[in-house]
């Protein structure tokens, strides 16, 4: 039997060259060492304000812990802040990125192929990738979905569609309220955080809705529980001779009919993020006055997407503590971005044994969202398809 994937090994290596660029340019470039200048300087000055005073320091009477606190804030403050414009817009399109990559991680850590498995606790892969950083922790979840994940062992070539269709089973329950667990779990929280401050919030507000950002995978998973939990109780399912006589293919259409909503809300989210990104960055005309610089030039493709130092050459010096961030920002979303269209891919390859037109898809939607497509596209292609295994088709 083929199988989708040869080498998880290949994301484990990813992971540590993520680590390297991520974290070691971040030491080598003078990244940490700027934060830790601005941190002894202006122990209480919240990024983007003028004044000290403006960044609470006393958050759980922890030194050590309420430190961490705010060199997180610190962090997660400069990129919003609008000091350096290619940050924010970078920013702005990581989280349209990020969305696709939790409704990956959410749908398949519901199907019953995959319950009780460790790629099932998607609020501790959040809370992982939002403490040790986005690249680093993707390409080991993808690894691990590929030693542990039933569906890595299944080909539309090989596998008969029945075993194929109850593995990617997906509880009624869960696919109708997780739009909402998406919202109220992290795109309200995203919003929050992006406030302009001191414009809009308040220096403490702003801090506080950054901490409530950084559990955001918390908060979708919880959300979720309960309302499905809710739905459950106050939507019983039929019962089992009404079950019996649904026939399994017309079950497997009602599956991917659902399925299809998912994808099309956060598809379309994800997809006006990253074109109202692109377009900022390459039509000036476009830009609203009360933001765009002054200078028209100080923002664009290139020094918004693409990486200022790589690996294989000279280290420089980071210019700022923001310019360092968006380096670091910019690994952080092209390694976790590798490793799902990588899985994507592989999956996508296994279903149909055609090609997957991916450098298509990340032109239109960025990589994680070329990634949720292919998804979208495998689902489709095994749900509804017949129960014998599929020949081969280009």
């Amino acid at each position: 039997m083929a199988y989708i994937a040869s080498s998880p090994w290949f994301l484990i290596a990813l992971s540590v060259a993520a680590g390297y660029c991520i974290v070691g340019l971040g030491f080598r470039s003078g990244l940490f060492d700027l934060h830790d200048k601005m941190a002894a300087e202006h122990p209480t000055r919240m990024p983007g304000f003028d004044a000290d005073g403006t960044l609470y320091s006393a958050f759980t009477g922890n030194a050590a812990v309420d430190n961490h606190i705010a060199g997180f804030i610190r962090f997660f403050a400069t990129m919003g802040s609008g000091e350096l414009q290619p940050l924010s817009l970078f920013s702005f399109w990581f989280s349209g990125q990020v969305l696709s990559g939790l409704v990956i991680m959410t749908l398949d850590g519901l199907r019953a192929g995959n319950r009780g498995k460790a790629i099932s606790y998607t609020a501790l892969w959040g809370m992982c990738y939002q403490t040790i950083t986005y690249g680093i922790t993707i390409p080991i979840y993808v690894a691990v979905w590929l030693w542990t994940s039933p569906l890595a062992r299944m080909t539309a070539t090989e596998t008969p569609g029945s075993e194929v269709a109850a593995a990617l089973a997906l509880d009624d329950a869960d696919l109708s309220v997780m739009p909402h667990a998406l919202i109220w779990g992290y795109i309200l929280p995203t919003l929050l955080a992006s406030l302009p401050s001191p414009a809009v919030v308040t220096a403490e507000q702003k801090a506080a809705y950054i901490m409530i950002w950084q559990f955001f995978p918390v908060w979708t998973s919880l959300v979720q529980l309960a309302l499905s939990t809710a739905a459950r109780r106050l939507r019983p399912g039929p019962d089992s001779k009404t079950a019996a006589a649904t026939a399994p293919a017309d079950r497997q259409k009602a599956l991917a009919h659902r399925l299809r909503w998912i994808y099309i809300f956060t598809v379309t989210v994800t997809t006006a993020v990253h074109t109202v990104a692109v377009l900022y960055a390459v039509v000036p005309s476009l830009r609203p006055e009360s933001i765009a610089p002054l200078d028209p030039s100080l923002v664009n493709l290139g020094n918004t997407f693409k990486p200022a130092l790589t690996p294989f050459e000279a280290i420089r010096p980071a210019k700022s503590f923001a310019d360092g961030l968006l380096l670091l920002l910019q690994y952080d979303v092209y390694f976790a971005g590798s490793a799902f269209l990588y899985w994507a891919s592989c999956q996508f390859r296994a279903a149909t044994e055609a090609p997957t037109l991916s450098s298509i898809l990340i032109v239109l939607t960025g990589p994680i969202g070329a990634a949720l497509i292919l998804t979208w596209r495998r689902d489709e292609r095994l749900l509804l398809g017949t129960d014998a295994p599929k020949a081969k088709t280009n």
